[in-house]
């Protein structure tokens, strides 16, 4: 197999439905990729192809965000969790760590302002991601963060607040799902509490 350093997107896109963040944005999930060809069809402001050249991450910064990612994601999600997801290696999920890990929780999870402090406390982004996935239907996922507001102080009866406002804009099933897969994971967690 032969290596590619240019990706080419043709075809006849809607110039209203595309953008260069966008397609500057795709060149970043593949990191072979230096570069992104734009067929004419898609950009209509412009005569011939269009290049964009991907977004400068040089590797200090990369690999500073992986590591604050990989931190925050252990803190959040626990050591176990993180370690079973890296145990899975083959051809989609060493690239897919390297993602998650940089890009949601090095970039996203651990923003910070310019006095240091997190954005978003860790507790808020809880809230954020337990009603997207609820609204989305990630029971898997929706599992994992369960466990991870747990962990971020996230109580039951926030939790349930959660999942009746989702009811409000995503219907009764999205709060019925989101509930059986917390009740769950409660269930899992005061058994072990009261193991100890």
């Amino acid at each position: 197999m032969t290596k590619c350093d240019v990706l080419g997107i043709c075809g006849s896109l809607r110039a209203k439905s595309c953008n260069a963040y966008a397609l500057a944005a795709a060149a970043e999930l593949i990191p072979r990729w230096k570069r992104l060809l734009v067929a004419p069809a898609i950009m209509a402001d412009t005569m011939g192809p269009t290049t964009f050249t991907r977004p400068s991450m040089t590797d200090i910064t990369k690999k500073e965000m992986y590591d604050s990612g990989l931190a925050m994601r252990t803190e959040v999600l626990g050591a176990a969790h993180v370690k079973r997801s890296f145990a899975i290696q083959d051809e989609f999920t060493d690239d897919l760590q390297d993602y998650v890990t940089t890009h949601a929780w090095g970039a996203s999870w651990t923003r910070r302002d310019a006095n240091g402090e997190l954005t978003l406390p860790k507790k808020t982004r809880s809230f954020l991601n337990l009603a997207m996935l609820a609204v989305m239907n990630r029971p898997h996922e929706l599992e994992i963060h369960v466990r991870g507001a747990i962990n971020n102080g996230v109580t039951k009866t926030e939790m349930k607040e959660i999942f009746l406002h989702v009811a409000v804009y995503a219907g009764a099933p999205a709060l019925i799902d989101a509930v059986g897969v917390a009740r769950k994971v409660w269930a899992e967690h005061e058994a072990k509490a009261k193991a100890k």
